[in-house]
């Protein structure tokens, strides 16, 4: 069972879709797959909830892993929109940051080698 799922997009040639949160925490968008909820359905919606509108490039994860005895998946995607009003807008913030930010922080981005 997939814990959590992750959307990775570039916002333009050299960034990267990212959120920040109040307590400067940077990462890709995306979170918990709740229960009977297909990863890739988790990873737009948590994307969406955190200001992102994105389409995924396939159903297949490019990446996998167990972060913390947790079962983990990254999804590409693309046709990326920022959103004005999102479920998460008064903690989280849509932000676009180079691959070194992004894995510094969040739950297993420091995982992920971002190209």
């Amino acid at each position: 069972m997939v814990f959590a799922a992750f959307i990775v997009c570039r916002a333009n040639s050299k960034e990267f879709c990212a959120t920040t949160r109040d307590d400067g925490r940077i990462g890709l968008p995306g979170g918990k797959v709740e229960i009977g909820e297909n990863p890739w359905d988790a990873a737009i919606r948590e994307a969406k909830e955190e200001g992102w509108k994105v389409q995924l490039i396939s159903k297949l994860p490019i990446h996998q892993q167990e972060v913390d005895g947790k079962k983990v998946q990254w999804f590409a995607a693309t046709k990326v929109k920022k959103l004005l009003n999102f479920k998460e807008k008064g903690r989280i913030k849509p932000i676009t940051v180079s691959a070194q930010k992004i894995l510094t922080s969040g739950f297993g981005n420091e995982n992920l080698k971002l190209i």
